[in-house]
């Protein structure tokens, strides 16, 4: 009787866990990887693929970039994340504050502006599991400022400065 008991609790406590669960990491680094994005660098980062090909519940994974003299760009093909609505509750993939879920193609995101940090977010709840992604972060060199031309004014010959340039006009076929 003692060891089915044992047998019981050893169940529950498997499915709270996740026992046995065999989930493999794609290609790319690692989560809570730190890496240096310079120009023409490039690297993939991706969810853990488990049964039937979804990704795992309660997932907390980070990917840190510092940026060197470049413009980070993210690029994923497909994703396939379990969030709902606007704030993506539930399962996000996040970048900076940009947050991502759903069935997606496509996706490519860059920052505003200019970062010298660059972080990735993949958090999953408890619940529904979707495919999840795989996604190139990339950085291109930084273009140089492009400065403009001071205005240049133009005077007209016939202009006097400060007062009104009233030109005579036709209306109702009498020139005024």
């Amino acid at each position: 009787m003692k060891a089915l008991i044992y047998f019981a609790q050893l169940l529950v406590l498997c499915s709270l866990i996740e026992c046995g669960k065999k989930c493999r990491k794609q290609d790319g680094l690692p989560c809570d990887s730190y890496q240096t994005l310079k120009p023409g660098s490039s690297f993939t980062i991706a969810s853990k693929e488990c049964k039937k090909g979804r990704y795992p519940k309660k997932e907390n994974c980070y990917w840190y970039f510092d940026v060197d003299g470049c413009s980070p760009t993210i690029h994923c093909k497909t994703i396939d994340i379990k969030g709902k609505g606007k704030k993506c509750k539930g399962d996000k993939l996040q970048f900076g504050s940009d947050v991502f879920c759903g069935k997606k193609r496509d996706v490519r995101y860059s920052p505003k502006k200019a970062v010298s940090k660059f972080d990735v977010l993949f958090k999953t709840n408890k619940k529904k599991e979707g495919k999840g992604f795989k996604c190139t972060v990339s950085c291109v060199a930084e273009q140089a400022a492009t400065t403009k031309a001071p205005a240049t004014t133009v005077q007209l010959e016939d202009c006097e400065c400060g007062l009104p340039n009233r030109v005579k006009r036709i209306v109702g076929g009498i020139q005024n």
